[in-house]
């Protein structure tokens, strides 16, 4: 649900201040009434506030609207990105440049 504490504004309006694009109203007032269907199965609805008969959504509803998508869609991609480990070559690479360290100090 859209928070009052966000700054609202018109639906077409909110999408191309995130995105760049003006997109058609009738593309973005479906995306508050059918939502998208994930290939899970599950909607995905874009918030919105009524205000008389205008729908008013927030920037941050259309983010967060494109992030559920993204991670429904690519699940890795919504996955937090974590070092890797290391290769067996750059392992012993840092295991030997760690013995001359310690050589160098008499260790």
């Amino acid at each position: 649900m859209v928070s009052f504490a966000e700054k609202l504004r018109p639906l077409t309006e909110a999408v191309e201040r995130v995105t760049g694009t003006r997109m058609n109203y009738s593309t973005v007032w479906r995306w508050t009434q059918n939502g998208i269907l994930t290939p899970a199965g599950n909607r995905i609805r874009l918030d919105f506030t009524k205000c008389g008969s205008k729908r008013l959504t927030s920037d941050d509803a259309v983010r967060r609207f494109f992030a559920a998508q993204t991670a429904a869609a690519c699940p890795a991609a919504a996955m937090p990105i974590t070092e890797q480990m290391p290769t067996r070559r750059g392992r012993a690479a840092s295991v030997a440049a760690a013995e001359r360290e310690l050589e160098s100090i008499g260790l």
